[in-house]
């Protein structure tokens, strides 16, 4: 694992923030326009170029494959609602707002369910913070289920599975590549105790 990039202090504050910012929720429908504003907040905490039209920006950094939704008018909220009840099924790709790579996912943005935004980091879980800094810097309201296992990781308190690909974060630690091996758990392997019995028991009649 990396060395912790933020201390246990700064995710203890900021997720009480997080939990306070859920009491906030969106009590109207948006627009396509609403969403992609939302998206540029994103862009621009992360210090992208953000010249240009709404639907330029998320043509520039988004995974492309937007389902029809960059066909949609900017302000018309009915349209929008009707794109994402019926035509928004091309899995989560409209809203990974910030590209992955090859074997990666980027940051998602959800449009709002229950009158939160839903925001995923992928795999980028230090841009991921900073977005999550800014959406409650500015009273956006959203909801992150990954939130506490990101802070997890980044506070360097995160457990992982050594010498396999784990989950959360995608990623592989070797064995060799830990600098405290004492922090590391061993799994008891009970299927040698086993075999060591059975075979006192079939060699019995020797002792």
């Amino acid at each position: 694992m990396k060395d912790p990039t933020i201390t246990i202090e700064e995710a203890k504050k900021l997720l009480k923030e997080y939990k306070d910012n859920l009491s906030r929720r969106i009590e109207r429908d948006i627009s396509l326009g609403d969403y992609l504003r939302t998206v540029k907040v994103i862009y621009e905490v992360l210090g992208f170029d953000i010249r240009g039209e709404l639907k330029d920006l998320y043509r520039r950094y988004a995974d492309g494959r937007d389902c029809g939704m960059m066909e949609l008018p900017l302000d018309d909220v009915i349209a929008f609602k009707k794109w994402l009840s019926s035509e928004s099924s091309c899995g989560g790709h409209p809203f990974e707002v910030v590209r992955g790579g090859l074997i990666t996912y980027g940051i998602h943005l959800y449009p709002p369910e229950g009158g939160r935004y839903v925001l995923s980091p992928g795999d980028y879980y230090e841009e991921f913070y900073r977005v999550v800094k800014e959406f409650l810097r500015r009273k956006i309201p959203f909801k992150s289920p990954e939130l506490v296992n990101v802070l997890k990781v980044l506070t360097g308190l995160a457990e992982v599975k050594v010498n396999e690909i784990n989950d959360f974060p995608k990623m592989i630690v070797l064995y060799e590549d830990v600098r405290n091996k004492r922090k590391i758990k061993w799994e008891e392997i009970e299927e040698v105790e086993y075999r060591r019995e059975k075979f006192k028991k079939l060699n019995s009649n020797l002792y």
